[in-house]
């Protein structure tokens, strides 16, 4: 019901004598069951005036007055009310300094006993019960409650409950969540980034990346920014097709009122449904929000072009079977381990088919130690091995005492080696899509040089052969005759193209081998790359507008204007060209600078209110994602978490201890009293807080 009451008349009217104005009645003054609300403005100034109101009004300010001087009767309680708020709340602090340690670890909080004391009552109780010797209020806290579970009595409220940890969790990782939010509306664009994996319970759970260029700091030179990538959450989604994950994505920003038309790009890896040109959740979305733009996975683009590379022909496909059966058959047991430690020196590693990181470390040392190798085999021979083990020992010794195999070791370890030194980079959180393109475009060019030098690894390879007393010759693979119809005229297969001193067989395996599989890597980085390219040729003028002539810059400007009408002015166009001509000057250099050094230059030479165009783009530019490497760094942290130990975990629970733990260097900027406050707001009825 809505009323209107007078404060004091309300609070302070005395019983032997009621009041005559509706307004310090206990309906108070209500259109609904009183008079109408137009006579309202005369009955205030008549009661204001009323003799009732003014000893209410007194008697209201004196027991302020007295409140304020400590003059009343319940100061003491008053007093002890403060106190044993003042001691909650310290007591608070040293839990929430318990659970932010916790979380940021990925350690696990409970365990068999919730008993003070009990040596099996998990990391929670076992740091307090440590930090207590030092502290004594919590001391005195703790031995209340282990005392009230001795005598088998229920403790009124004490905070150390599996429920009050759950509360806490979620109470900070609210505060975060919201904290990361505010910094996604002041940056205005982003881009999202999606990726799904099984966790130890065999729940899909899909992490939510948004990527941004935020404001890190202000100082005396202006603003610095950088390049953000926040994890928000874990969400149990176990659909997998392309519509039902946009709608999902879609409401999920909706519900924390980002709004998707500043959404500037999309990244995912390369699977169909997530990259499809017609039903993957790229174009689901770019028809919501054309600016969208979809920049596939640097990383998992390269990982394909290697394992296409890797399926090339049955010699490559061979060679990678005998590294993993090599792995598989030392690591089988722990007498062949010790044998090849003591001729290695180092170990070996298993292939993965997505890692190609893995697939360097499991090559290196085949290329580095085959005489170590070889050895190892040998000794391996001499042990009583089952029918089965000592079949693959044979085909082992077969195939590491060819020189094939030094061939191909040579060969391969060159290739990974540049694909793996790219990823790495790739993989940085601050990557934009510049340094992408430049990459790829050194790495064609280190791969296409290394197809011309098949003399000096042939070279290589006869060297490393005649040090380890193995033959130079390649085996040559018997030619398959086809067969014909009875009228057709026989014909001769045209001679493969021959250098000068090479054996057939040498060019057979030149031709189908070596040139096969740099040509499918170079094919795969020509094809799998296109749509970066296009990124990079549309906001490329900003960046590089030393070298690009005035013609090209005009009509890049244009273009780009064109296109974002809705970010950008036509003020674009004379923006760029007075950069061009005033960069140098107050840049104190003409060489190309970063997108994001350009932006900060900006910023900190104070120009940006004279290039505001200029740096939006270059905002846009640097939030389009590179990689999906922070969704792979997030399901690592996902492992720790919920482990097998700890595979019972509910969903609030996990998607709170994963953002207090992947977000950890952000959650110790969290004020804890608003922590607290926030708590409070909801416990308050069982303790001063």
């Amino acid at each position: 019901m809505q009323s209107l009451f007078c404060f004091p008349c309300r609070l302070f009217g005395m019983l032997d004598n009621p009041p005559k104005s509706q307004l310090g009645c206990p309906i108070g003054w209500s259109a609904v069951s009183g008079p109408i609300w137009r006579k309202l403005y005369d009955r205030l100034v008549e009661h204001e005036g009323s003799n009732y109101h003014r000893q209410c009004y007194i008697s209201w300010r004196q027991l302020e007055s007295s409140l304020k001087n400590e003059n009343t009767v319940d100061v003491m309680l008053q007093n002890e009310i403060m106190s044993n708020r003042a001691r909650w709340r310290t007591i608070l602090k040293r839990l929430l300094h318990v659970v932010f340690f916790l979380a940021e670890r990925g350690l696990p909080f409970r365990g068999d006993s919730l008993l003070i004391g009990h040596k099996s009552n998990g990391l929670f109780l076992g740091m307090l019960e440590v930090i207590a010797k030092y502290d004594s209020i919590l001391n005195s806290h703790l031995e209340k409650v282990r005392q009230s579970q001795v005598d088998e009595r229920r403790e009124q409220v004490h905070y150390l409950s599996p429920e009050s940890q759950n509360e806490f969790i979620q109470a900070c990782s609210e505060k975060l969540q919201v904290k990361i939010l505010c910094e996604i509306s002041e940056a205005k664009y982003y881009s999202i980034m999606l990726d799904s994996t099984p966790d130890a319970s065999h729940t899909e759970q899909t992490t939510l990346i948004i990527r941004y260029v935020g404001a890190t700091e202000q100082s005396c030179n202006g603003t610095i920014h950088d390049v953000q990538e926040r994890f928000l959450t874990f969400l149990d989604f176990a659909q997998k097709k392309g519509e039902d994950i946009a709608k999902m994505a879609l409401s999920k920003l909706a519900e924390w009122n980002i709004p998707f038309s500043d959404c500037q790009g999309q990244g995912y890896d390369n699977s169909s449904n997530m990259s499809g040109i017609h039903n993957g959740v790229q174009a689901i979305l770019q028809r919501e929000n054309q600016w969208a733009l979809y920049s596939p996975c640097a990383c998992h683009s390269l990982n394909l072009c290697g394992s296409n590379a890797a399926q090339c022909c049955p010699d490559v496909i061979t060679y990678f079977g005998m590294v993993q059966k090599l792995f598989t058959f030392f690591s089988a047991s722990p007498q062949r381990w010790e044998f090849l430690q003591q001729s290695l020196g180092c170990s070996l590693h298993s292939m993965s088919g997505t890692r190609w990181s893995e697939r360097v470390d499991a090559v290196r040392p085949v290329a580095a130690h085959p005489s170590a190798i070889m050895t190892a085999v040998r000794k391996a021979s001499e042990l009583t091995l089952t029918p089965e083990a000592a079949t693959e020992l044979q085909a082992l010794k077969q195939y590491f005492s060819s020189f094939l195999s030094i061939l191909m070791s040579s060969i391969w370890i060159k290739v990974l080696f540049a694909i793996d030194e790219r990823n790495r980079i790739l993989q940085a959180r601050k990557s934009t899509v510049d340094v992408e393109v430049s990459n790829l475009q050194d790495l064609i060019t280190e791969l296409t040089q290394l197809r011309n030098q098949w003399r000096a690894i042939w070279q290589e390879s006869v060297l490393v052969a005649e040090g380890l007393g193995i033959e130079q010759t390649l085996p040559v693979k018997r030619k398959r005759q086809r067969k014909r119809l009875a009228d057709e005229t026989p014909t001769r297969d045209d001679p493969l193209p021959q250098c000068e001193g090479e054996s057939e067989a040498e060019t057979t395996f030149r031709i189908n081998v070596f040139y096969a599989l740099i040509d499918a890597v170079l094919q795969g980085l020509t094809t799998r790359f296109d749509a970066v390219r296009r990124i990079d040729k549309m906001f490329g003028f900003f960046y590089k507008y030393y070298s690009m002539p005035v013609g090209d810059l005009k009509l890049a400007a244009t273009r780009f204007y064109s296109k974002y009408t809705h970010d950008v002015s036509e003020q674009l166009v004379e923006e760029v060209l007075l950069l061009r001509k005033v960069g140098c000057a107050n840049f104190g250099t003409a060489d190309q600078l970063s997108p994001l050094m350009l932006l900060n230059k900006l910023h900190e030479t104070r120009l940006e209110t004279l290039f505001p165009n200029v740096c939006i783009g270059l905002r846009i530019f640097c939030t389009l994602p590179v990689t999906v490497a922070s969704a792979e760094r997030s399901f690592s942290q996902l492992k720790r978490i919920k482990s097998y130990t700890r595979s019972t975990m509910a969903q609030d629970r996990l998607q709170g201890l994963a953002l207090l733990c992947i977000e950890s260097d952000l959650a110790k900027t969290i004020d804890y009293d608003a922590v607290i406050d926030s708590f409070a707001s909801k416990k308050d009825r069982k303790a001063p807080l």
